[in-house]
């Protein structure tokens, strides 16, 4: 069922598809969240309030002052890797190993480590709608989460991995999966250069092609990322990020942060008499 046929009410319908088709992510005022939160389309990610690391929380810079916001993070401008180039995520939003994960470059960044998102910015707490997909990390960020880059590449985590990327295939094509796809599928271990040496040479030899390599490299079962679902119990604290419209909540953590989480979990399942 489409996130609209979950809507019961023609006001809030009407409410809900204005905000998704603006920006990114659209201020709520409280009796609009009410009705959304009434409405049932949040009810997955409510009842897994009470799960093993069911709530999910974002660190986000100047939003304190914002109470309720609903975000579509399909709608805006393709998301980029942050600090560091654009190759590891073009990678992995389209490699055919990752393609029933969230596309990194349209999903909205989490965690289930509350005190993590403080690194971040201001904590909210994040409501996915209902059936929503989760990719997850079995570390605590998506960086540190590729165990195969360092007995490979030497590379200790992603920036170091785009880093070495670019020692074989050259700078600036990490703008779009065209010219990045284009550029990687030169390198084939019967056409390599004589300067393509070391563990690249090592790994395009054993894989057939740098393409086929970095496959084996990234590919999220030999790296022990999954998927699951919003409201399902989750594996240990870590990085999560979803595709699907969700609203966020801020936290006051001017106070116990740990208190207000609970004060707002339990203002949230009161509305909905969960």
């Amino acid at each position: 069922m489409s996130i609209y046929q979950c809507i019961t009410t023609g006001y809030v319908k009407m409410r809900f598809e204005l905000y998704l088709t603006e920006d990114r992510s659209k201020s709520l005022k409280e009796e609009d969240f009410v009705k959304l939160i009434k409405s049932g389309v949040y009810d997955d990610a409510i009842k897994g309030f009470d799960k093993k690391q069911g709530i999910l929380f974002r660190g986000v810079m100047g939003s304190k002052y914002t109470s309720y916001t609903i975000i579509d993070p399909t709608k805006g401008r393709l998301r980029r890797s942050a600090n560091t180039s654009n190759e590891y995520t073009l990678l992995v939003d389209n490699l055919p190993e990752w393609k029933d994960y969230p596309k990194r470059g349209r999903s909205l960044i989490c965690t289930t480590d509350e005190y993590y998102a403080t690194g971040f910015g201001d904590v909210r707490i994040i409501l996915p709608v209902n059936g929503a997909k989760l990719g997850v990390c079995k570390g605590g960020d998506f960086w540190d989460s590729f165990t195969l880059i360092f007995p490979e590449l030497r590379a200790t985590e992603m920036d170091s991995f785009n880093k070495r990327l670019q020692e074989i295939i050259g700078m600036d094509f990490d703008k779009n999966w065209p010219t990045l796809r284009k550029q990687i599928n030169r390198f084939d271990k019967d056409e390599l250069d004589f300067y393509v040496s070391g563990q690249w040479r090592s790994l395009i030899d054993k894989h057939g092609s740098l393409m086929k390599s970095l496959k084996y490299i990234l590919d999220p079962k030999n790296n022990e990322f999954y998927l699951s679902q919003i409201g399902k119990s989750l594996m240990g604290l870590g990085e999560v990020w979803t595709d699907s419209p969700c609203i966020s909540i801020s936290v006051d953590e001017s106070v116990s942060m740990s208190d207000d989480i609970i004060k707002k979990v339990g203002y949230i399942k009161e509305i909905r008499n969960i």
